[in-house]
């Protein structure tokens, strides 16, 4: 009896010695952020143009349920408008981010643990994640919900915690019920391998935590219940068209006679005024094109002389899908595959760092008024940009091409078909959504292009960042499985001779 309570007691220790260790690796994660939070009341925020439609300064009305950015509109209410609060709910988003990555591959091993708990730490003390926090923008909430629904939807089979970090994520960004579709199709398929497979449920389910079919269907038809309600009412997405046409369409001499003819686009002297410029460029010399209604708080065009609004809002969208997926697809493809290439090299993942004082001119940017105090951290805190770093990395071994992602990301999903682990299938899902993501903006609007494509190269990083510790972590287990199956192979093939 003795002995039996002997081991049950060193059993009890080193299961007390984990989870110690667990709650300093965690607590190294969100010390990170306690940190920052400290700083930024210090710091000034940075409130963007169109901050205004979040921070809603008007009365209540129906227009406050917009699908576009509800998420934040909500939030950044329920602050006050507060620049301080908001960039907390930032910083509170990217921590719960970085706490859930460390959770969902912890190991028995402490060691590897704590490694991978300094390796997360250290991402996400880029700017980008921290003093990032005081763009007053749709971004940072978007991106942050964005890692940790991909994160959740994976390791949990909660459908409360998939409804509410998955409908927060859909009315997070205009863009966002697209990606939801993606992640729905993935989990879909997920389901779909899992009964296809014959082995026991009690082996499988442990691999496999995704949320039930039917509550993931139902977020498909939600997600594209709101796509189409933003479509229908977000008059913001009119200068989106408005954009591309002027900066797009119009300098090709061929593309602006297509349109005029095929496609029915007024003609006038407006188009020498507005070709190769954006929305801000007036098409009559004198007055604005557009406006933000004080109703809605939200962009729209104004009215013009030469019926430009009235075709772009009736059949302007299809004839710019038309044009780029059904007249000219492959072209519409390289142009997104050369523009990824040249975005990938430059400091684009960077842009809530490195580029936000010469986006705002006219003011102080929290990163320069960091720097002023702290010469030496003016790219990060340990004097360098973690993120930066590693993107850069990554592109120069084969990430700075979508056809590498591709690539990496098929491997990804050969990979769990052959193992049935979900961490492959998540990078799968996390890597693709990051490309779709990068298609989506960039065709979106031509205007902002390094704000907007940002959040998917951010994506892709940290997919990448996951994608290498699954490799460290469940390497040992993938090479067995591959060896299981290269010996049954080969005595297959030795039968049949």
């Amino acid at each position: 009896m003795k002995a039996l309570h002997a081991i049950e007691a060193l059993r009890l220790r080193v299961v007390k010695d984990k989870l110690n260790a667990a709650d300093t690796n965690i607590c190294m994660i969100i010390s990170l952020f306690v940190s920052c939070a400290m700083l930024l009341p210090q710091l000034p925020a940075v409130r963007y143009p169109d901050a205004v439609a979040y921070l809603w300064p008007g009365a209540f009305n129906p227009h406050f349920m917009n699908p576009r950015s509800l998420t934040q509109r909500v939030l950044f209410n329920l602050s006050g408008s507060n620049d301080t609060v908001i960039a907390f709910f930032h910083l509170g988003a990217y921590a719960a981010w970085a706490t859930l990555l460390y959770l969902s591959l912890k190991t028995e091993n402490t060691k590897l643990n704590t490694i991978r708990a300094i390796s997360i730490t250290l991402l996400f003390s880029s700017y980008t994640f921290t003093l990032g926090s005081l763009s007053i923008t749709s971004e940072p909430l978007h991106i942050a919900l964005m890692g940790i629904w991909f994160v959740t939807s994976f390791r949990s089979r909660s459908p409360q915690l998939f409804w509410s970090v998955g409908l927060a994520f859909v009315l997070s960004k205009n863009t966002a019920p697209y990606v939801a579709w993606g992640l729905c199709a993935v989990l879909i398929g997920a389901h779909l391998i899992r009964k296809s497979t014959r082995v026991d449920s009690e082996e499988v389910a442990p691999r496999t935590g995704v949320p039930p079919w039917r509550h993931v269907l139902c977020m498909g038809i939600a997600a594209t219940a709101v796509a189409l309600y933003t479509q229908k009412f977000d008059t913001s997405l009119q200068l989106n068209l408005a954009n591309n046409v002027f900066a797009r369409i119009l300098p090709d001499h061929d593309d602006r006679l297509t349109f005029i003819d095929r496609y029915g686009m007024p003609d006038g002297d407006y188009i020498q005024r507005v070709s190769g410029k954006l929305i801000h460029t007036p098409m009559d010399g004198a007055n604005p094109n557009y406006r933000i209604n004080p109703r809605s708080w939200n962009y729209e065009l104004n009215s013009d002389p030469y019926g430009f609004k009235i075709w772009l809002t009736s059949v302007g969208q299809s004839a710019l899908y038309r044009h780029w997926f059904v007249d000219k697809p492959l072209e519409t493809l390289e142009e997104i595959c050369e523009a990824y290439g040249s975005m990938s090299q430059g400091s684009t993942i960077t842009f809530f760092s490195e580029e936000i004082s010469g986006y705002m001119p006219h003011r102080v940017g929290y990163v320069d008024a960091w720097s002023k105090q702290h010469p030496h951290q003016r790219a990060g805190f340990f004097g360098f940009d973690p993120i930066s770093t590693w993107w850069h990395a990554l592109t120069s071994i084969g990430l700075g091409r979508i056809a590498g992602i591709v690539w990496i990301a098929l491997a990804c999903l050969g990979l769990y078909l052959i193992t049935q682990h979900i961490a492959w299938l998540s990078c799968f899902a996390q890597l693709c959504a990051g490309v779709c993501l990068f298609a989506l903006n960039y065709l979106g609007d031509p205007m902002e292009l390094h704000r907007h494509v940002a959040p998917a190269l951010i994506l892709i990083a940290v997919a990448a960042h996951e994608l290498v510790w699954n490799l460290l972590i469940n390497g040992g287990e993938l090479a067995l499985i591959c060896d299981k199956r290269l010996r049954w192979f080969m005595i297959k093939l030795t039968q049949r001779r």
